[in-house]
């Protein structure tokens, strides 16, 4: 990794602001341990481009670091400003549900793990915390569709949840 960050560092020098390398200098920095570092790749990133592609990796980053840290005001705040820019990022609506379910707004996590379905069904993390949040509210039957399509999906990591709430 230290042959990358080197690369990567060269490459920064060169161009300060490109986003491709901020974006990847941040991700080595994140695996060596260097998370302030990376964070600061990140909000120097956003700085120089608020918007686009690279803005939205940047701040679902930034929202993995302070779930991570447990921060879950900060994550918030980076997957609320992910939305605004990105409306159509189902990550950000994935990972803001899984925010607000940990803080008990069930109700907000549930429109927010619904929309990220909307926009891409496919994603199986959405329909498990989907399930869990359905069935905190004491929706059996909903809760157990959505493990069941988190299975199909390829999520093996409901079939227990699937055998003590739906068998």
């Amino acid at each position: 990794m230290g042959g990358a960050l080197k690369d990567l560092d060269r490459a920064l020098a060169l161009e300060p602001n490109d986003a491709h390398s901020l974006l990847r200098r941040a991700e080595v920095k994140a695996r060596m341990g260097a998370e302030h570092s990376a964070i600061a790749d990140l909000h120097h990133l956003l700085a120089s481009r608020p918007t686009g592609p690279a803005a939205e990796h940047a701040l679902l980053h930034l929202g993995h670091f302070a779930m991570g840290r447990k921060d879950l005001m900060a994550a918030k705040a980076h997957y609320d400003k992910l939305i605004s820019i990105a409306p159509y990022n189902a990550f950000g609506w994935c990972d803001r549900g899984i925010v607000n379910a940990i803080l008990l707004q069930d109700d907000d996590a549930l429109a927010d793990l619904d929309r990220a379905i909307e926009l891409d069904p496919t994603l199986d993390q959405a329909h498990l915390q989907r399930a869990t949040v359905l069935l905190r509210m004491d929706r059996k039957q909903d809760a157990c569709e959505a493990l069941h399509t988190a299975h199909q999906l390829g999520n093996q990591s409901v079939e227990e949840m699937l055998l003590i709430y739906c068998e």
